[in-house]
């Protein structure tokens, strides 16, 4: 073998090895990349499971606001490996923690149902007394036909948020984990005050809101549950 021929199979050698502790060492990058990320994620998965306590399971109307901020944490949780460009990952207690929030979906969109029906219902007890106020002289020290109405709409406006609107918006938010399944329910809670205003000015249109909340309501209960 002669020097020339010796000295080439070194340069091989030494090319190859220099390409191999390239290759490792850029796989390994790739990996710190990736458990960095794991365990940012496990953080807020944490987060999120203690949020979901036992009793807010037992009873998730009453726990709306904790449900919607574990709700939050766990799209968080998913936004670190967008962050970080890591496409193909897998994390089976991030998974655990949306089937978690979605086995909740079934009872709560059912819920706001009751609600939007209670709060048409409202909507048309108000409609019916601001037609009696039109058609009630006021002189004197009597509260005028406009002052009543304002006072009857104020009332009506903090009655339907506190009793309803605000627990719904809450709602909708929870069922955006799987917004196709929940769709009716979640465009027709968005634009709810339209239907509300038309509840008001025209008597046929409660009625006709709450044959649409009960075609709704059919349709969520043939919902399948998240797997």
């Amino acid at each position: 073998m002669t020097l020339k021929t010796i000295f080439l199979a070194q340069c091989c050698a030494f090319l190859f090895l220099l390409t191999a502790c390239n290759q490792e060492q850029q796989k390994t990058q790739s990996m710190l990349k990736l458990e960095a990320a794991h365990h940012q994620s496990q953080l807020l998965v944490d987060k999120a499971n203690k949020l979901l306590s036992a009793k807010v399971m037992a009873s998730p109307q009453l726990y709306l606001d904790s449900i919607v901020y574990a709700k939050k944490v766990s799209d968080d949780a998913i936004k670190v490996f967008d962050t970080a460009k890591i496409r193909d990952w897998e994390h089976p207690e991030l998974n655990q923690l949306r089937n978690k929030i979605m086995a909740l979906q079934p009872e709560l969109s059912l819920y706001a149902i009751d609600l939007l029906e209670q709060t048409t219902e409202k909507t048309m007890v108000l409609r019916e007394r601001l037609e009696e106020v039109k058609n009630i002289p006021y002189g004197g020290s009597g509260m005028s036909t406009d002052k009543m109405v304002q006072y009857l709409s104020k009332n009506y406006n903090t009655d339907i948020s506190d009793c309803c609107l605000v627990s719904v918006t809450r709602i909708t938010e929870i069922l955006l984990i799987r917004p196709n399944d929940y769709a009716e329910l979640i465009t027709l809670s968005r634009y709810i005050y339209p239907e509300l205003e038309k509840v008001v000015s025209d008597e046929k249109s409660g009625k006709a809101l709450l044959s649409k909340l009960a075609k709704i309501r059919r349709e969520l209960q043939k919902v399948k549950p998240a797997l």
